[in-house]
């Protein structure tokens, strides 16, 4: 099973339009779990937390005491009960701006070694960036995700292999969502889910 979140961040639109769009998709086996839009309050209000300043990807594995703690038990809690050998997060990297870390393209990873053959996994798929099959430019890589993010706590704690999946707000809608589909599609082909 893969499981996949999009939309942790509201006004990341391209990754919860690439999660919608994928809930449609069609596996030749295994399970894919798709959650988009996680914060749907952030994304009807386009904004990236999910009230005031309370951020869902900070705010794992979640707590009662406030809207994104409790959000974030309930999505933890259900990556926890099903389980899956695989998650992606689908994000997308603003601009530049002061303050922030600019991330554009880019793979997030806490551990390549968390299983035996994610490792296998992200550098073939960055050769596939790369070789230019999928995607329209290179991406980047970097890690240790932030604490108290899906990523980071997925991993050290469930020891579930997570990437995240960071698309470029500076190019046009279309080209984001198009990348967003082509790594989960690449994924889900590695993981031998799309049949020929």
């Amino acid at each position: 099973m893969i499981y996949l979140v999009a939309g942790t961040h509201g006004d990341e639109k391209a990754g919860w339009y690439a999660g919608l769009l994928l809930r449609e998709a069609t596996i030749s086996c295994g399970d894919l779990y798709v959650l988009s839009i996680a914060n749907r309050q952030g994304a009807a209000a386009n904004r990236r937390y999910v009230t005031g300043k309370e951020d869902l990807n900070r705010s794992y594995p979640g707590s009662a005491d406030s809207q994104s703690g409790r959000l974030a038990a309930a999505i933890y809690a259900d990556i926890r009960e099903k389980s899956p050998e695989f998650v992606l997060d689908l994000h997308e990297a603003i601009t530049v701006q002061e303050g922030r870390d600019f991330l554009g393209s880019s793979l997030i990873f806490t551990s390549l070694t968390v299983t035996e053959d994610f490792g296998d996994l992200f550098f073939d798929l960055l050769d596939a960036i790369d070789e230019g099959e999928i995607c329209f430019e290179s991406f980047g890589y970097n890690g240790p995700a932030p604490n108290g993010s899906l990523n980071y706590t997925v991993t050290t704690e469930l020891k579930i292999p997570i990437l995240t999946v960071e698309t470029f707000r500076g190019y046009p809608i279309t080209h984001r969502v198009e990348e967003q589909l082509e790594i989960v599609e690449y994924v889900l082909a590695w993981k031998g889910m799309r049949g020929e």
